[in-house]
């Protein structure tokens, strides 16, 4: 819309204005122009609806011309192309008639874990055998006992000793000595051990 120029302040304001905005000085008659009418709006409206439907009547019309002079719809694929495409699916038909199925693979076995190998131990050093402390030859004279039980025949006058041979009801032994209260037994002219004298007695059972 146009403008115009107020007279007291140069303000420009638009041509409809009665009263400049700023000064608010007013506009004389042949300054102000009279808005346009409802039928002027109307028409220059139907005016651009009238060029643009005009317009797509004859982008139709071009469209419709072009398709005629082609002969079949767009995007429709030629005869060399419809062969070509054929040509090719029968290749690929060829390629996996032909072609030999995989062989199936065989199943892997599971391998077996190497077998340890046992390694014996070194066998033992041979155990040299201590040899029996010589017991000393006995001395005084020999008396004759009986045993009266199962007795045990120690290693020395002690009950925690260790046993070194046991005598039978009835048995018959040779002692030459009495020590805090065990007889010394000999044997063949040597100490065999000790027994509990309350076990031998001077008479058989």
């Amino acid at each position: 819309m146009p403008e115009i120029e107020c007279p007291q302040c140069g303000h420009r304001a638009l041509s409809v204005a009665t009263r400049c905005p700023r000064c608010g000085q007013e506009f004389p008659p042949n300054l102000i122009q009279p808005l346009p009418s409802t039928a002027d709006r109307h028409w220059v409206r139907w005016s651009f609806i009238g060029a643009g439907a005009l317009a797509i009547i004859i982008a139709i019309g071009k469209f419709g011309r072009y398709e005629s002079a082609a002969g079949k719809p767009a995007g429709t694929p030629t005869a060399p192309a419809r062969e070509s495409v054929r040509t090719t699916a029968d290749t690929i038909a060829r390629d996996r008639v032909a072609r030999p199925a995989p062989a199936p693979s065989a199943p892997r076995q599971p391998q077996k874990p190497p077998a340890q190998q046992r390694t014996e131990p070194p066998p033992p050093p041979p155990q040299q055998q201590t040899p029996a402390p010589s017991v000393p030859p006995t001395t005084g004279d020999l008396q004759q006992r009986y045993a009266t039980v199962f007795v045990n025949v120690r290693r020395s006058p002690s009950p925690g000793a260790t046993t070194v041979a046991v005598l039978n009801p009835g048995d018959a032994v040779l002692v030459d000595s009495l020590r805090r209260g065990w007889y010394r037994i000999v044997r063949d002219g040597r100490t065999l051990g000790y027994a509990d004298r309350r076990f031998l007695a001077t008479t058989p059972p």
